[in-house]
């Protein structure tokens, strides 16, 4: 899971731009020092002992924001913690976004409202059937991010 990924497909109505992310390990020492600088904050419930990655974006500074996912109880399941760094340090409420693997896919879904964004490790291009899998299995229609020459994906009828 450590690497770059870039948006592939998403559900959103709104369009969603092209862009990368880059994940990285957040040691065991890192999860000390975290937990030591963020301890308690407003706003959530951390585990930082559960927080073993780190997405980092470009906007990630100017936003001046730190963002980590936090293991969960079900295998390849992570909580949404984002961190906006400040006068005071407070969790951004974005608790229903859940992160999640699936063959080789990083899929960001929104609990809320059911949007998807699909990521690809760079510079692997999946299959269009192994996109039009994954959208089944949350009974979703799709639309590509990166510029595809191909249609939107669309469930058959």
């Amino acid at each position: 899971m450590v690497d770059v990924w870039q948006t592939v497909i998403h559900t959103a109505k709104d369009e969603v731009p092209c862009f990368k992310i880059q994940i990285r390990k957040v040691g065991k020492s890192e999860r000390k020092s975290n937990k030591a600088r963020y301890g308690t904050i407003v706003g959530g419930n951390v585990l930082w002992e559960n927080c073993t990655l780190e997405i980092r974006t470009p906007s990630s500074k100017v936003f001046k924001r730190r963002h980590f996912l936090q293991r969960t109880m079900y295998n390849g399941v992570f909580k949404n913690i984002i961190i906006e760094i400040g006068a005071t340090k407070k969790i951004v409420n974005e608790n229903p976004d859940q992160w999640f693997l699936r063959k080789n896919l990083l899929i960001m879904r929104d609990c809320f409202n059911g949007d998807i964004v699909i990521f690809a490790r760079v510079p692997y291009k999946p299959s269009r059937k192994l996109l039009e899998d994954t959208l089944k299995v949350y009974k979703k229609n799709g639309s590509w991010t990166c510029n595809r020459t191909f249609k939107p994906i669309r469930e058959k009828r």
